[in-house]
């Protein structure tokens, strides 16, 4: 029996779908007063983003709509910063 639960922070997820990235969503970081580290740490590129462990750092909503939005990391202390929607990311 697989138990299914919701994505939390801290929790380590795989992205599922590239489409459900935000490459162009920075002002996400500032309205939700994020580390302006995180900000500076976040990519445009999605080459490769899909064979990766990421660490999820914040879960918000998107300011247009009731999205859950999260900011996710490459799993190591200052890797890259991505923001994704929830449903493009699944629990590793």
């Amino acid at each position: 029996v697989e138990i299914v639960r919701d994505i939390e922070v801290g929790d380590k997820v795989k992205i599922t779908d590239v489409g459900k990235l935000y490459s162009t969503y920075w002002k996400f970081f500032v309205e939700n007063q994020l580390s302006p580290s995180l900000l500076g740490r976040y990519q445009y590129e999605r080459s490769d983003v899909d064979t990766k462990e990421y660490v999820v750092e914040y879960i918000g909503y998107h300011s247009d709509n009731e999205n859950k939005v999260c900011v996710i990391r490459e799993d190591y202390e200052y890797g890259k910063v991505f923001l994704i929607g929830m449903d493009g990311v699944r629990l590793v």
